[in-house]
């Protein structure tokens, strides 16, 4: 930008929040994975300030975000990793997953997904996860940065050569023959066909071989399972049609396996897949539109009644547990028995003036002292044992005195 004397206008920055936009271009062969643009605003710390930038990502960077939903779809798991023994174990599926995730991303800001959204990425559950992100940092094979995300302690030490985990692949439903029942099932890959068929893809995308050669024994050594375990998820492969044997031949004392990957089925079920997943998103959105007003009153009308229920239940509840826990002394249930007779004796001196009324109230006097101190005693306060409502305004029935309604809708815990 040029002022009207010729100069060059200083560039200003905004020292603003950081904001990350992820921009898709797509490729030559018009899909939507192709370079993607990031741009980065940086905030500074402590006084000070980092100017706008732009960067693109590396061919390897690039295929970790989905072009348009923005999510993980791919991470590399380094060869090293694969059967890598820490804190005196073998790695299993979710560790393996989480220290692949935080090595893909170890010099792009580190791995920062929420456990909640983990386990929608690699597909495990979160009480797995976690355990799996408490034991790598235990034995220090991952850690925190600063902005909360998993890095590697030393990716160098991973190596070059590594496999790539399509997300997208794994989601996806395959029919699967299934030997005990003799029937085809339609359902997605198992953790082991996941990466057993990963490492066959990667040496099917090798322009030199085009397919993956060698034995189960070269198997069970690079992929760290136990012939039996490779031996069943080759056969569920196959049978889903997701892998073919193309030659097979006698080497020494092994036979030499020639494996090949339907690429062409993997890109039709992964379209059927994403064609399903828009048809479901937009009928779920016309339902949403087509509810009736009078309908969503009455369910909110509803949620709003069972809520106060809820709540006039719970504190029901608590008063009847400590008067249950009171009543284990069997003076204070005595007492409480006492009570409760001298009322109605009370009661009915009223009605009919039989003259005992001064008697009784000393009576009852002397018991509530009694009771008192009982209370003290087990350490209970007496405002516990009655019902007490959450909000004083309107009595947990969601309605004040004029007839208006109460806006404590929502801000107590009715569990």
């Amino acid at each position: 930008m040029l002022h009207k004397g010729g100069q060059k206008a200083e560039r200003k920055t905004n020292p603003c929040s950081e904001r990350r936009e992820i921009v898709p271009r797509k490729n030559d062969r018009g899909s939507g994975c192709g370079k993607i643009k990031v741009k980065i605003t940086r905030a500074g710390e402590a006084g000070t300030c980092a100017r706008r930038k732009d960067k693109r990502l590396t061919k390897k960077e690039e295929k970790m975000y989905g072009a348009e939903t923005k999510r993980i779809t791919m991470i590399q798991t380094p060869d090293s990793y694969v059967g890598k023994i820490v804190g005196g174990r073998k790695l299993n599926n979710a560790s393996l997953a989480l220290a692949s995730a935080a090595y893909s991303f170890t010099k792009c800001g580190g791995y920062g997904e929420k456990f909640v959204d983990m386990v929608k990425t690699l597909g495990f559950g979160r009480t797995s996860l976690f355990s799996a992100a408490k034991f790598l940092q235990e034995n220090n094979f991952i850690m925190r940065n600063e902005r909360g995300g998993f890095e590697v302690t030393d990716p160098e030490a991973a190596g070059k050569g590594y496999d790539e985990k399509d997300f997208e692949l794994r989601d996806t439903p395959f029919l699967f023959f299934d030997k005990q029942t003799g029937k085809s099932v339609t359902r997605k890959m198992s953790a082991t066909e996941f990466n057993v068929l990963s490492r066959i893809r990667r040496h099917n995308f090798n322009e030199k071989t085009n397919c993956f050669r060698g034995s189960y024994a070269s198997m069970v050594h690079t992929m760290a399972y136990s012939e039996p375990t490779l031996r069943r998820a080759i056969s569920a492969l196959i049978g889903a049609g997701l892998i073919v044997i193309s030659e097979k031949r006698r080497i020494a004392h092994y036979n030499e396996l020639t494996i090949k990957v339907s690429e062409k089925l993997i890109r039709k079920k992964k379209k059927e897949r994403k064609e399903a997943e828009k048809a479901a998103r937009k009928q779920e959105k016309s339902v949403k539109t087509f509810i009736p007003a009078d309908v969503l009153n009455a369910d909110q009308r509803a949620d709003r009644e069972r809520y106060y229920s809820n709540l006039r239940d719970l504190t029901l509840r608590r008063a009847e547990n400590v008067h249950a826990c009171a009543s284990k002394n069997a003076r204070f249930a005595q007492i409480e028995r006492e009570l409760k007779q001298l009322d109605i004796e009370i009661a009915k001196d009223e009605v009919f003036a039989t003259g005992k009324s001064a008697e009784l109230l000393a009576r009852k006097s002397a018991l509530q002292k009694e009771r008192s101190g009982l209370l003290l005693k087990m350490r209970i306060k007496p405002e516990t044992l009655e019902q007490k409502a959450f909000c004083e305004k309107c009595n947990d029935t969601g309605f004040l005195p004029d007839g208006l309604m109460c806006d404590c809708y929502g801000l107590h815990n009715e569990t």
